[in-house]
């Protein structure tokens, strides 16, 4: 969902056969600007044992087209 100029919330899906965990998640951005910074917020990613309160950063892979 767009918030403002480069910034978006995701809301991630219930995993398939649990009893509403949030654990994964997967997106694609397309047609990016390079130089521009863009944010997104994940909105209802909420675990209390999760790595990321210790520490733990997404990974991120691009692809540039050369």
């Amino acid at each position: 969902m767009w918030v403002a100029p480069q910034e978006y919330d995701l809301f991630i899906q219930v995993d398939t056969n649990t009893r509403g965990h949030l654990q994964w998640y997967n997106f694609k951005v397309s047609r990016a600007h390079k130089g521009t910074r863009y944010k997104f917020n994940i909105c209802n990613f909420q675990k209390n044992k999760s790595l990321y309160t210790r520490g733990m950063k997404p990974y991120v892979l691009s692809k540039c087209r050369r």
